[in-house]
């Protein structure tokens, strides 16, 4: 990628597929982005080894989140300890604590520093809830998320669902029943492979200065 981060996306097939006989770990037991090269078993394919912080509901921010068992609770606990270009990977639940501010409003997670959000199991498994005055989600230049539902931010500028800057992208998502002034579900970025449903704005009502491909806008 142009801001080479080779990182595997977290469905990717190549995950676990390699062979171990090629990754000899007493000759360079590290990838190239200093991460351990086998981490679950066997060695994936491709130059860097899928190495996410894991959140989970019932996890807990005191954790290190490197393990399903040692879990961090709160999305923004886990993006705040990726690291720049790394993956989170989210269980199973709805997410409706933690957060910070950013693009003048409250967000239930914000990532600012490259990382990868994911839901494991996808969108109909992995909530994001906002609520009054508090955005879902903002995401900077360099961040992505997939996987997950936004739904029921509420707030009195842009991008009740999600504010992405350029270069950020929102995929496989449902971004529903949100609320703002101007792009009730969206507010730039581009969208891939999602459906907006149900959101509401006098001034784009499903996204506003937003690409959006292979997706659907409904109601």
């Amino acid at each position: 990628e142009a801001n080479s981060n080779f990182m595997l996306q977290a469905y990717s097939p190549c995950i676990n597929a390699g062979d171990n006989t090629f990754a000899p770990t007493n000759e360079s037991p590290y990838d190239v982005m200093g991460n351990p090269r086998i981490v679950a078993g066997t060695v994936d394919m491709g130059a860097c080894e899928f190495y996410p912080i894991y959140v989970a509901t019932n996890g807990s921010d005191a954790a290190d989140g490197l393990t399903w068992a040692t879990a961090k609770r709160t999305l923004q606990a886990a993006v705040d300890v990726a690291g720049a270009g790394k993956a989170v990977v989210a269980s199973n639940g709805v997410y409706s604590t933690g957060g910070m501010t950013n693009a003048g409003a409250a967000n239930r997670v914000c990532l600012t520093n490259g990382v990868c959000l994911y839901g494991a199991n996808r969108a109909n498994y992995t909530t994001i809830n906002g609520t009054n005055g508090v955005r879902c989600a903002y995401l900077a230049d360099d961040s992505r998320l997939a996987g997950f539902t936004l739904q029921y931010g509420f707030i009195a500028n842009d991008g009740g669902g999600a504010y992405l800057e350029n270069g950020a992208i929102v995929s496989d998502s449902v971004i529903k029943k949100n609320r703002a002034a101007h792009g009730g579900g969206v507010q730039g970025g581009t969208v891939w492979s999602s459906t907006l449903t149900d959101n509401r704005s006098p001034d784009g009502g499903a996204a506003i200065r937003s690409i959006i491909n292979h997706s659907r806008l409904i109601g």
